[in-house]
C-alpha cells in the first residue's frame, strides 16, 4: 500500500489509520461491523481501564480467547504501553497457568468458553490480581464489555519506542514448557514492511483480509 507512513511505533500507525479511515470499516466478525472510530473509542476504554487498575508501562495482561475483542485489546495495551500476553486456547490449564506465572501477568482477560480451565488454576496464578470475563460475570470475575464502557474514551497518547515491547507469544511446548518471545515495534513494523512489500505489493484502501486462523 502507498502514503503509509514512517513510524516506529505500531500504535502511531494505528492513530494514523484511524484519522485516514474512520468510517470505514476495520473488521467484521460474526455479522457485526466495527468501524475505524469505534475500535478506536473501545482501544481508548481498555487503554484507560489498564491504567485505572494501576498496570504501568510493560505490565503484563494476558488474553485467553478467540473472538474479535482480541484486536481491541490489542491496541488497548499499546495505548497504555502495557504489555499483551497471548494465550493459546487450545493449551490445558496447567500450561496456562504456567504461562500467566511465567509471564507475570497482572490482569487476565479470558473469554466465558474458558471461564472453567481458569477456575482449575485460580489458586495457582498469585501474580493475577484481576480477572476480567467476556462472558456473563461471574463471582468477583468483572465482564468485559462492562469494565471497559466505565472509562473515558481517550488516548493516553503515551509514547512508544522501537526497542519496546508490544507482544509477548509463547512456543506450544512440545519439548517442554512454552518459552516466552518478546516482540518490539521494530519486529513487527519490519515483518509488516516486508509483507507490504511482496504478496500485498497489490493491495489499496478498501481491500479486505480474510483472518481465518486463530490470533493467539
Amino acid at each position: 500500500m502507498k502514503n503509509i507512513p514512517q513510524t516506529t511505533s505500531l500504535v502511531d500507525l494505528f492513530r494514523w489509520r484511524i484519522k485516514q479511515s474512520s468510517q470505514s470499516i476495520a473488521f467484521k466478525f460474526s455479522g457485526k461491523e466495527t468501524s475505524y472510530q469505534d475500535f478506536d473509542s473501545s482501544a481508548n476504554k481498555v487503554a484507560q481501564g489498564l491504567i485505572a487498575e494501576g498496570c504501568k508501562p510493560d505490565s503484563r495482561v494476558a488474553f485467553l480467547g478467540k473472538n474479535s475483542d482480541t484486536f481491541e485489546f490489542f491496541y488497548g495495551n499499546m495505548k497504555s504501553r502495557t504489555v499483551p500476553v497471548a494465550i493459546n486456547w487450545r493449551l490445558a490449564a496447567p500450561e496456562i497457568a504456567f504461562i500467566l506465572n511465567d509471564s507475570e501477568s497482572e490482569i487476565l482477560f479470558v473469554d466465558g468458553e474458558f471461564a472453567e480451565l481458569i477456575k482449575q488454576v485460580e489458586n495457582e496464578i498469585p501474580k493475577v490480581r484481576k480477572i476480567i470475563t467476556m462472558g456473563n460475570a461471574v463471582g468477583n470475575w468483572e465482564n468485559y464489555k462492562a469494565w471497559r464502557d466505565r472509562h473515558d474514551n481517550r488516548d493516553p497518547m503515551l509514547a512508544s519506542k522501537a526497542e519496546d515491547d508490544v507482544l509477548q507469544m509463547y512456543t506450544s511446548g512440545t519439548t517442554g514448557l512454552p518459552k516466552g518471545a518478546q516482540l518490539t515495534n521494530a519486529n513487527i513494523l519490519n515483518a509488516a514492511l516486508m509483507v507490504d512489500q511482496t504478496w500485498c505489493k497489490d493491495w489499496h484502501e478498501g481491500s479486505v483480509n480474510l483472518i481465518c486462523m486463530p490470533v493467539f
